[in-house]
């Protein structure tokens, strides 16, 4: 007979499986979970994620929402909805199912840095920049926050801005050298053309490090 209280020690090894990209077992240890716990959202959110992994749409979306039924502050389980919209190109769904997800823990940083992307895929670039400046907000040495606002802004022809927000990121991650290209190209598209070929071959010598 197994323990009832053993539900999250499942649920705890279904999570390592599927780090470990043991998909098969992952299920099998989740499934143990709700077995013994059925009323357990994160265990329904996390089976979800090991079935969309797995290209099984349809029951992961049934997942994600039973875990939202049993618990409407889970987190995961909104932002997973979320991503699943906007790969469908349905981005109000995905919008909204983010918004929900920084209601249920406003220091989930994923959900703020989703729900900007997908403004940004909308066009709509102010609301972009004020999402992934809430996420900075969260965690201020989030980089890829301000490589994205770096990234809004160089494409709207704000130069000076965005070389700031790149910069930024390279002061926190220093070795991306993606970071440093984009960082060259804002820089050679307005003739500081010396900084760009030192931003170019530090992205080199990062990639060869």
């Amino acid at each position: 007979m197994i323990d009832s209280n053993c539900y999250q020690a499942f649920n705890g090894l279904g999570k390592l499986f599927f780090g470990e990209k043991r998909n098969e077992e992952a299920i099998k240890y989740l499934n143990k979970t709700i077995k013994v716990n059925p009323y357990y959202s994160w265990s329904h959110s996390n089976k979800g994620t090991v079935l969309f992994s797995l290209n099984n749409k349809k029951e992961a979306v049934e997942s994600w929402n039973l875990a939202i039924k049993l618990d409407q502050n889970n987190h995961l389980a909104y932002n997973n909805l979320g991503y699943y919209f906007y790969k469908k190109g349905r981005l109000e769904d995905a919008i909204s199912n983010y918004s929900e997800a920084i209601r249920s823990n406003p220091d989930y940083i994923c959900a703020y840095i989703n729900k900007g992307v997908s403004f940004n895929k909308k066009g709509k670039y102010d609301d972009a920049i004020e999402y992934y400046t809430n996420a900075i907000r969260v965690d201020p040495n989030y980089d890829p926050a301000y490589y994205s606002i770096g990234c809004i802004l160089l494409d709207n022809k704000k130069h000076e801005e965005s070389i700031k927000y790149f910069y930024g990121a390279i002061s926190i991650k220093p070795t991306n050298p993606t970071y440093y290209q984009t960082l060259a190209i804002a820089l050679e598209e307005i003739g500081r053309k010396e900084e760009a070929m030192e931003c170019y071959n530090k992205a080199i010598e990062s990639k060869n490090n």
